[in-house]
């Protein structure tokens, strides 16, 4: 079985954990090595949850008015990437990004581990496909 490419993605250069004052959701903001600014969000109430990059007024709106955005009508408009797997690496090794994932593993461990362990997937993720 041969090896799977990983999908190139530039390093962060900075991040910082944006959360919305009411609803207590939150993004990463984001700017990657070579000049890109990228938002974060993870979706935690999702059939899938994990990563995907989103417009960040549109998903902390989305939260400040219905609560969970992965369930509002902003979603579809708040979303730009669903799953944006293969920004994994970069975000683990950015110290903002990783404390950022380590806090929503400690605050929803199931959602978070089922996301790393990408079991969705058919060949199987970070617990390998041996």
């Amino acid at each position: 079985m041969g090896d799977v490419p990983i999908p190139e993605v530039p390093a962060l250069a900075d991040a910082t954990i944006v959360r919305h004052p009411e609803s207590g959701r939150d993004c990463l903001l984001a700017t990657t090595e070579d000049g890109r600014r990228v938002a974060f969000a993870f979706e935690i109430e999702s059939d899938t949850p994990g990563v995907s990059i989103v417009d960040p007024a549109l998903w902390l709106g989305a939260a400040a008015v219905e609560g969970a955005p992965e369930h509002s009508e902003m979603r579809f408009e708040a979303v730009e990437e669903a799953q944006a797997d293969d920004w994994i690496q970069a975000l683990v090794a950015h110290p903002v990004a990783n404390d950022w994932l380590a806090e929503i593993k400690r605050a929803h461990p199931a959602e978070y581990h089922e996301w790393f362990s990408q079991e969705h997937y058919e060949e199987g993720g970070e617990q390998g496909s041996g």
